[in-house]
């Protein structure tokens, strides 16, 4: 991942956001993990929103569906 990738994730994040919807990233490997960290991504997305499996994504999303 590079800083054009992560700013099209951010893009992504602020579109999802004004139509009420969420941005849950599931297992993001180690650079680009480090990365999203360093720039501060996973404050801006929620790191309630960042999840290690599929299966917690899955509970993620259903947990937002009930706010």
């Amino acid at each position: 991942m590079d800083g054009s990738a992560l700013h099209m994730l951010e893009h992504l994040h602020g579109k999802l956001r004004k139509n009420g919807q969420h941005l849950i990233l599931c297992g993001p490997h180690t650079q680009p993990y480090f990365l999203m960290h360093q720039a501060g991504f996973f404050e801006k997305i929620g790191k309630e929103n960042v999840v290690e499996s599929l299966d917690e994504a899955i509970i993620r999303a259903k947990a937002l569906l009930k706010t």
